[in-house]
This record gives structure tokens, C-alpha cells and sequence, in this order.
């Protein structure tokens, strides 16, 4: 099974503690590595493990799955964040007068300064 740290957890490293034959093993996983290769009794304690222990809420640390489904996950994570054209699907180009700049980016949650 492939494992990796989930692309939206702030952490960059996490270590499970996973017995085997009765000797407990720690597994760093970096998330600079990607997906790493583990033996299933890791797969399967990394899929239960949470951000908060206290909180079944909380969001699952892991994303763990077969090679199969990985490559489909990063190959639709790849497309939306790379929006860029394709000979398939080309990106259009907006046209802009000349001469008129740009309106200057908004800032969130903050307003603009008073006089």
C-alpha cells in the first residue's frame, strides 16, 4: 500500500509506532518524500490516524491507497492545479485596451485606508 501526509496538513513529518512481531517499529513519513511504500499493518494504522486523537472529528493525517488509485488521485490533483492550455483544450487570451492598468489585486478582510 502507498501512503502519504495529506497535502493539506501543516506538518512535515509524522512517525507511526506499528508493531511488528511483537517489536514495536517506528516509520518516519516525510511529506517531501510523496508516497512512500509501506507494509500493509502500517496502511492500515496510518488510514486510522488523525490530527487530534481526542477528536474523531478531526481530518485523517494519511491518504493511503493502491498505486493504482494513487496515480489517478495525483493525476486529477495535477489538473486542477495546472491549469495551463493543452493542444487538446487551449487556454483562451482575454484582450485588454491599451493604456488602461490593471485594477489593483483586493486584499481579504482588510479595508482600504482611510484619508
Amino acid at each position: 500500500m502507498l501512503v502519504r501526509i495529506k497535502p493539506a496538513n501543516a506538518r512535515d513529518q509524522h512517525v507511526l509506532i506499528v508493531p511488528i512481531g511483537g517489536q514495536p517499529m517506528s516509520f518516519p513519513i516525510r511529506k517531501e518524500k510523496g508516497w512512500v511504500d509501506v507494509p500493509d499493518a502500517v496502511a492500515h494504522v496510518a488510514a486510522a490516524e488523525r490530527m487530534n486523537d481526542a477528536n474523531p472529528d478531526s481530518p485523517l493525517v494519511f491518504d493511503v491507497m493502491s498505486a493504482a488509485d494513487a496515480r489517478t488521485k495525483v493525476e486529477a490533483e495535477t489538473r486542477r492545479e495546472d491549469p495551463a492550455g493543452t493542444p487538446d483544450n487551449p487556454a483562451r487570451v482575454q484582450p485588454q485596451p491599451l493604456g488602461v492598468p490593471e485594477p489593483p489585486p483586493r486584499l481579504r478582510g482588510r479595508s482600504a485606508p482611510r484619508a
